[in-house]
Formats: C-alpha cells, structure tokens, sequence
C-alpha cells in the first residue's frame, strides 16, 4: 500500500505500446499466470522499468489520477498467485474516513490513544476468553453435580442398565462430558449404556458404552446412528463413545425409543 501511493504521489506517466512477445518479456514484462498471447502484444509502463506488464485493459494517463490507494485485502488464490483487492480515489477516502471514524469511536470509549488500541483491544479479547473459560466451568460443575441424581432414571432393559434420557440445552462439549461422567458412575460389571438428546436450537444425541455392554456386542456408533435418524440427521463415532446430532428435536423421545428397542433386542 505504501509503495503504490508513493508511485501515485510521484505522478508517474503510463504509456503503452505494442511489440513482440520476446522483446517485452526480455524486457522484464509481467505476465499473467496462466493466460496466453498473441506474438505481438501490448505493453503498458508506469515510469518505465517501474512496472512493466502485459494488459489489454485501460489505464490511467498519469498515476496522480488514482488519487490515492488504500488496501482492503491480500490472499492466497493458488499456489504462487495471490489476489490484493483494493479501493481507490473517492472510495478509498471514504473508507479512510470510516476506519479513522472507528478508530476515534474505539479511542474514546476505552479511553486510550490509537497507538495504544492493540494492546488494549488484546487485553480485552484475553479477559473475555477467560470469562468465558470460567463460565464454561462453572456450567460443567453444575452440570455435573446433578449426575448422581440423573442415576435414579437408569433402567434395567435386560440384562442391560440403560439411562436413556433428554437433557434439554446441554449439547457439544458438555454433553460429552455429562455421558463420560455417567457412565463412569455406572456399575462396571453390569453392561452399561448412556444416551442422551440436549441441543439448543438444533438436537444433539450422544451414546456412552461402558466394557460390559461392548463385550455384549453393543457399540455406541450403530446406537447413536439409530437415534440420530430418528432426529432427521446423521451420527457415529466409536464403540465406546459416538454423538451426532438432528433438525428435529420434538423427535428427542423417538430417538432414545430407538435405542432402547436396540438394547431390548440384544
């Protein structure tokens, strides 16, 4: 961006011409990646060997007449090419003018100079995360002191314990942890089994098999596949532990109906 607007400042003229395909690239003429040319091609200069390339497009007399550059973006298209977007002339002042605007905005309401807004900014994003670890905390002990009381639902399919319930507003990272917690608390030497539904906007189904029940032939990824139809999505994992999730969750007692046939047919 510096470069370009100091190459504007200086008010370099643009000229073209037409010559062999040799000669121009001899003369160092960028091309671009991929395109093919006619043997005589157009070569467009900006203050001579300052920039040389290959164009068929229009182009400004002058570089005064871009006005001035500013940088939007620059990324990767390819191996070896990237793309930069950028605005120019009353556009790129206008989009000066409103980072300028957040700048004083954000300046202002944290009560610090624009030099001083990374570091401020980073301050405020490394508190926020931390918030927001203690929360996540804080939800998983409470969560998780209800475990023993979530027990009194197990019920004996078989020769199986299964606690098959819904838990609702409890889904990712939480619900694997309740289903973990769960099964731990299950009798070892009975085949045991832990399926859950919770979500928010969206269901979220997980299954839990202690060693008993896999050594019964029950694997967590064809349980959680079952449920996971029945909630109009799709789920696996592994034997022990496998989740998934739905569109439908009014369909959370088909889905735990589904795995508890499963367990009843052995």
């Amino acid at each position: 961006e510096e470069l370009s607007n100091e190459a504007i400042l200086k008010n370099y003229a643009v000229t073209d011409q037409r010559m062999p395909l040799e000669e121009a690239t001899a003369l160092g003429a960028m091309a671009m990646f991929g395109e093919k040319y006619p043997p005589i091609v157009r070569m467009v200069e900006l203050a001579g060997p300052w920039s040389r390339e290959l164009c068929g497009g229009t182009h400004v007399g002058t570089t005064a007449q871009i006005g001035v550059l500013n940088l939007m973006s620059e990324q990767s298209i390819g191996s070896g090419v990237r793309r930069v977007e950028a605005l120019v002339s009353e556009d790129a002042f206008k989009q000066f003018a409103a980072e300028r605007s957040l700048v004083r905005e954000l300046t202002e309401s944290l009560r610090v100079r624009p030099e001083q807004l990374p570091e401020r900014i980073g301050k405020l994003v490394a508190q926020l995360k931390d918030a927001e670890k203690r929360i996540a905390d804080m939800q998983a002990e409470k969560l998780l002191s209800g475990a023993a009381q979530m027990l009194s639902d197990v019920e004996r399919v078989g020769d199986v314990n299964l606690l098959a319930i819904e838990v609702p507003g409890v889904g990712g990272g939480d619900l694997r942890t309740l289903a973990s917690d769960l099964r731990a608390r299950m009798d070892a030497g009975t085949p045991g089994i832990v399926a859950l539904v919770g979500g928010a906007e969206k269901p979220a189904a997980i299954v839990a098999t202690n060693e008993a029940a896999r050594d019964r032939g029950f694997k967590a990824g064809a349980l959680i596949r079952l449920a996971c139809t029945e909630l109009g999505g799709k789920g696996g994992g592994k034997d022990d532990l496998a989740q998934g999730g739905g569109v439908d969750a009014t369909k959370a007692p088909e889905a735990l109906a589904a795995v508890r046939s499963a367990v009843a047919d052995g």
